[in-house]
């Protein structure tokens, strides 16, 4: 870790804490615009994403403006205008990097600074330099799962099957460069489509190339099918997976899952899941969305304070030159059903 790295951290953690300790104080008013998917497949993840903003928010004169992108390229581009041009957003934010990424140029052209709550990855630096992101690295969480596959795990060969899509890839590429450097042998690489249902096929060319593990990034169905079609054809070895391996599909598989490794933010908060509670008369069903957006929102308003004429610079004060916390995810193994810590 660099001592670059190590700064930006530290510079993290004195920022937040500072609200932790004396809450946010400001004279002035401004809005964040939160472009979310608040409707269709990903509504989940929105809808506890804007609850966590509005916790972040409370007690402060900043006013947050939600517009659905319905994680539809299209519809985030006509979100992130309608944020600029009529919502009179100062500093916006969403919840991955795809979404920062389709959207970049309108923010850019309106001077706007976006910050990612989720996931970063090196592509972020290329993206332009108004996108920042309080989330989590795509090639740090790959390689250190890759890393404890083999080191830890003992496993020494991988078959890879992954969805098609742009952070997968960078999930497929880290995962396999490390696993690689380390001494593996990637012995299969085979990109499915999303939303695959019928596996049999890339299952059988699996079988044959026989491998002592499998590594599947695959969103949400599809990977509980693709578990469930695995254990019907009988095939044996470790299972990794990213944290497309979300709660929801930990308790839909039950014990099936059991054995599988995976790296995902799972955070324990009480005091954010009592405020949580108190507001919304329910228990979070999703924390690790909550808690992003929280904690992204509480940078931003760190990002006010140490700079209020200029959320950028604020935000650069933050995050660094990186403009990254490239935060690592925590590892986890299902057992009896459960998601369990097996690596900080």
């Amino acid at each position: 870790m660099g001592v670059r790295r190590i700064g930006t951290i530290v510079g993290l953690f004195l920022a937040l804490a500072a609200f932790s300790l004396y809450g946010f104080h400001t004279n002035k008013n401004f809005t964040i615009g939160v472009s979310l998917p608040l409707s269709g497949e990903y509504a989940f993840i929105g809808e506890e994403m804007r609850r966590g903003v509005e916790l972040a928010l409370d007690d402060t004169q900043v006013r947050a403006v939600f517009e659905d992108n319905q994680y539809d390229p299209k519809t985030m581009v006509s979100a992130a205008q309608k944020l600029v041009t009529i919502d009179d957003a100062v500093v916006a934010a969403t919840f991955s990097l795809t979404e920062a990424k389709v959207s970049s140029k309108v923010f850019a052209d309106a001077g706007v600074p976006l910050l990612v709550f989720w996931d970063s990855d090196s592509t972020l630096y290329r993206a332009g330099d108004h996108i920042f992101s309080n989330g989590f690295s795509a090639e740090g969480d790959s390689e250190k799962l890759a890393n404890y596959a083999y080191t830890v795990v003992g496993a020494r060969s991988t078959a890879v099957v992954g969805d098609v899509d742009e952070t997968i890839d960078v999930f497929v590429k880290a995962f396999s460069a490390e696993f690689e450097r380390l001494g593996g042998e990637v012995v299969l690489t085979v990109p499915v489509q999303i939303g695959e249902t019928d596996y049999r096929t890339v299952l059988a060319k699996l079988k044959q190339a026989n491998p002592d593990s499998i590594y599947f990034p695959i969103l949400p169905p599809s990977n509980i099918i693709f578990v469930r079609q695995l254990q019907e054809l009988g095939i044996r070895g470790h299972l990794f997976s990213a944290d497309t391996f979300v709660e929801d599909v930990v308790h839909e598989l039950g014990g099936a899952g059991d054995g599988i490794y995976f790296h995902n933010y799972l955070p324990e908060d009480n005091e954010l899941v009592r405020a949580y509670i108190a507001r919304y008369g329910s228990h979070p069903a999703n924390l690790n969305y909550a808690k992003s957006a929280y904690d992204g929102t509480k940078v931003i308003l760190a990002a006010h304070e140490k700079n209020q004429n200029s959320i950028k610079d604020g935000l650069l004060s933050v995050l660094g030159d990186d403009r990254s916390a490239n935060r690592v995810q925590p590892l986890y193994q299902v057992q009896n059903g459960k998601s369990v810590l097996v690596e900080e």
